[in-house]
């Protein structure tokens, strides 16, 4: 009776670590909506990545397409190591061997969407939610799971309205960085847009 006490113990342990890495790396976190007002575009970023003790240093290119979303990440010898691409609910990941695997790939994506999607989007999505909570913060937004920080952004030369209304016109000529720092994780990165074109 107590070995079969002990495996269920280690078994619900086991659902509950799978559970909370699923909440670490936004896997059941709700992206919002396409953009479809705000189409097309396209942008330039270079992205640093501090995962654990490795450093990585990426260009990104985001972009908005109809009914589509996609975020492509280059090394510096211009070699696609990542790419996320949503449609509706559907996504479609890619990631070359030499990335870490356990770097969560839906994490990166849904860390440019928490940077640069307007509010009323992101409000949208989880208006039906009673686990997640996005806030606004001091300098940027704080994103938290049954009232715990989880994801915390913070901005650089970044005027109020870009976090309002999203990428778009407003990004041209400006100079900025958002930094995405987990709190649960040792995974850290700083945005920095380099270029908005429409599309």
């Amino acid at each position: 009776m107590g070995k079969k006490l002990l495996l269920v113990v280690a078994a619900l342990m086991a659902l509950v670590g799978c559970g909370q890495m699923r909440v670490s790396t936004l896997e059941t976190l709700p992206l919002p909506a396409d953009q479809g007002g705000n189409c097309c575009w396209q942008v330039l970023q270079q992205l640093d990545i501090d995962y654990q003790a490795r450093h990585y240093q990426l260009t990104a290119a985001l972009a908005q397409s109809g009914d589509a979303t996609s975020l492509v990440l280059l090394d510096p010898l211009g070699r696609r190591v990542l790419s996320v691409s949503k449609k509706g609910a559907q996504l479609e990941i890619y990631k070359a061997p030499e990335l870490p695997q356990d770097l969560p790939a839906r994490f990166l994506l849904a860390s440019s969407l928490l940077a640069w999607w307007p509010d009323r989007d992101w409000q949208q999505a989880l208006q039906t939610q009673t686990d997640w909570q996005l806030k606004s913060i001091a300098d940027g937004r704080q994103l938290g799971y049954r009232g715990k920080p989880l994801v915390e952004i913070t901005y650089s030369g970044v005027p109020p309205r870009i976090v309002e209304q999203g990428l778009g016109d407003a990004l041209l000529g400006v100079s900025n960085r958002a930094r995405v720092r987990h709190l649960r994780l040792p995974l850290t990165i700083a945005v920095t847009n380099v270029r908005w074109t429409k599309t």
